[in-house]
């Protein structure tokens, strides 16, 4: 399903809906991408329950494993038919072997071609009975073709089950193969394999499913909500055309990228980024300026790419904010358009942000619009980042894309007189002419 269409703004729950919006539509709608949530603690089995259903799942000592469905049964994209078609393959000596209970949870009407004589629970239940079924749950399987979110499956997480799920849909969201689920591939035979497998090996898997739980306890409805306002504030202020800038389909693109690149480098560019930072703020925020005059400043923005600091490590006059990491509530604040007031700092800096823009220009802008005197850009001078955007051709296209009130600087950090260097970085800097600061005062 998509929801509501704010001008030319769409809200969708993952970037496969994000894709399938822009295809379907055809038009150059900015689909914003924000987190669903529920309610986990509704599929914690409470210490009774774990009792009674150990009880009802041991049988001679042997302990029962339970593989379920989720879904409608007449539809078939839910792929309800490859879970009847994998179990069947299987066959009554694998069930019995392993004392498996098959479960087929759903509504709608099942296919009168498919055998159910290995299937012990086929039932349609209420909101309660569907959370018992869940936490009665060891395996979920859900090789679905078409997923925008894909609840079913936070839930099978949140009751600690080992999710099946096939990748490039909605899940995508929250679940990562061999990290909190198993990957179907797209082939019914692949299905049983890893189906065999995960009944094969269930003990084995127990990190999977314990790390499973904790992803769906992070999809809270509080950060749903306060993602869902943050959005809402920023479009009862009008302000359409920087939602847009920032989050059409194009990011998503370069948040790809940036996710793909190995953990190695991006330690790497977090500690370039964090190394710069410190340069900056003693060279420019706490110590003197180039022109050698005590600077009495009050609030910084850095606005950088992977480094996301600790808050022991913040200075109480700065505030840090990543562009390329979701903050708590599940947004990841853009350049293109920032949540805060005008001239609400006495600087912004950007440090491994400027790379990953979109729109250069409306970048630049939203930075000066949000600064009371000044905005340094540290622009990434070496090999290019894997998700890199863009880079400036030539000096001049620096004061090309800027507000005509303010002036431009270049290759700043060939002034300072530092031991410590800001690394593979320049500096812009960009400063109110002194009419406009005339006026302003």
């Amino acid at each position: 399903m998509f929801p509501s269409v704010f001008n030319g703004i769409t809200s969708v729950y993952s970037k496969y809906a994000a894709e399938k919006f822009v295809k379907m539509t055809g038009t150059l709608n900015s689909p914003v991408v924000l987190p669903l949530g529920i309610d986990s603690k509704k599929f914690i089995k409470s210490e009774k329950e774990k009792k009674l259903f150990d009880e009802e799942k041991t049988l001679n000592g042997k302990r029962k494993i339970s593989v379920s469905f989720f879904g409608r049964f007449d539809d078939v994209q839910k792929g309800v038919n490859d879970f009847i078609f994998a179990a069947n393959y299987l066959g009554k000596r694998f069930k019995e072997k392993h004392n498996l209970e098959y479960s087929l949870y759903g509504s709608g009407t099942l296919s009168r071609m498919m055998d159910y004589t290995l299937f012990d629970n086929i039932e349609s239940l209420s909101e309660d009975g569907l959370i018992q079924a869940y936490k009665k749950s060891d395996i979920v399987v859900m090789p679905s073709k078409n997923e925008y979110f894909g609840f079913s499956a936070l839930k099978a997480m949140a009751a600690g089950c080992l999710l099946l799920i096939p990748s490039g849909l909605g899940m995508d969201m929250f679940a990562k193969a061999e990290v909190n689920c198993l990957e179907i591939p797209k082939e019914v035979d692949g299905l049983v394999k890893v189906l065999h497998r995960a009944i094969e090996k269930f003990d084995n898997l127990i990190d999977v499913r314990i790390r499973a739980k904790e992803t769906a306890f992070q999809w809270t409805m509080k950060r749903c909500v306060k993602s869902h306002m943050y959005f809402y504030k920023m479009i009862i202020n009008r302000r359409f055309f920087q939602i847009s800038d920032a989050y059409r389909l194009e990011w998503n693109y370069v948040l790809d990228n940036y996710k793909k690149v190995s953990d190695v480098e991006k330690i790497y560019r977090f500690e370039m980024e964090r190394k710069a930072c410190i340069f900056v703020y003693e060279n420019f925020c706490v110590e003197k300026s180039i022109h050698k005059k005590i600077i009495n400043r009050k609030k910084f923005l850095f606005l950088t790419g992977s480094y996301v600091p600790e808050e022991i490590e913040i200075p109480e006059d700065v505030e840090v904010v990543s562009v390329l990491n979701e903050n708590e509530d599940g947004i990841i604040v853009r350049p293109e358009c920032l949540p805060f007031e005008n001239e609400e700092f006495d600087s912004v800096i950007t440090v491994g942000s400027w790379e990953s823009v979109i729109n250069p220009c409306s970048a630049l802008l939203e930075m000066q619009r949000i600064s009371k005197n000044e905005v340094l850009v540290l622009s990434h001078k070496g090999i290019p980042h894997k998700w890199q955007t863009f880079r400036m051709k030539s000096e001049d296209e620096w004061s090309v894309i800027s507000n005509s009130l303010w002036l431009c600087e270049l290759n700043l950090e060939k002034s300072v007189k530092s031991k410590n260097s800001p690394g593979d970085f320049s500096i812009i800097r960009y400063f109110k002419t002194p009419k406009e600061n005339a006026v302003i005062a």
